[in-house]
């Protein structure tokens, strides 16, 4: 009996140790929150294997002047910051729940403003919001659960959005792609002027190549429609 009880103690003790464990794993592993519920974000080394909920790059001074492109692709709910064809940034993002999609296409940033509340869901924060269309899309600091959970906006966390929105303009190229289009390739540079339009024309060009082959300007520009 005294054994019995011995071992039921161990294992106990043992299933204790473990529930411990994967506990403290889950919360070391899981973004942290800001004051306003939103993710806080952590900056990363550059080149990380991947990215975890919250996770972001940030290296400006690789690329410290001349145009910036940003790249949000749904499918991997990640977002790129390209400065003078050099990546300067790349972080987790969450884009458009199910009913809630975020448009795809070529945008210029419309409106900037760093304290901002949304007009059509009255007190939703949206700070460093950064306008890609007048029907509500927006770049914007928010709550990253590691899946699309947004009304279509682009949500980023707090620090990532600061540091973003310090190298934008109005007029900043916001790509948005659902990899329909050109699975499997790279995007390598725009070089035709964007429409002032939220979307762009249907014959702007987005040069491309596939994985291993150089990044050169030659017959493999794709035309992309993107209204």
């Amino acid at each position: 009996m005294t054994k019995s009880l011995c071992r039921m103690e161990i294992l106990v003790s043992a299933f204790g140790t473990v529930v411990m464990i994967v506990l403290l794993s889950l919360v070391m592993n899981s973004p942290v929150m800001g004051e306003d519920g939103f993710t806080k974000g952590r900056e990363i080394e550059p080149l990380p294997p991947e990215l975890k909920t919250g996770d972001y790059v940030w290296v400006p001074e690789v690329s410290p002047a001349d145009p910036v492109v940003i790249i949000v692709s749904i499918p991997d709910q990640e977002m790129l910051v390209y400065r003078n064809g050099v990546r300067i940034g790349r972080s987790t993002v969450s884009t458009g729940a199910k009913g809630h999609s975020t448009p795809t296409g070529i945008f210029t940033i419309l409106q900037k403003k760093v304290d901002h509340e949304s007009s059509i869901y009255k007190g939703t924060k949206m700070p460093h919001m950064q306008r890609l269309t007048w029907d509500g899309i927006a770049i914007h600091a928010g709550k990253l659960p590691g899946y699309p959970a947004s009304h279509g906006c682009v949500r980023l966390s707090e620090d990532f959005a600061d540091k973003l929105y310090s190298v934008t303009n109005n007029g900043t190229t916001v790509i948005v792609t659902d990899q329909k289009y050109a699975p499997g390739s790279t995007l390598i540079l725009t070089d035709l002027p964007v429409s002032p339009q939220t979307r762009s024309e249907q014959d702007f060009r987005i040069l491309t190549t596939e994985p291993g082959e150089p990044q050169s300007k030659s017959e493999k520009d794709q035309v992309i429609d993107t209204r």
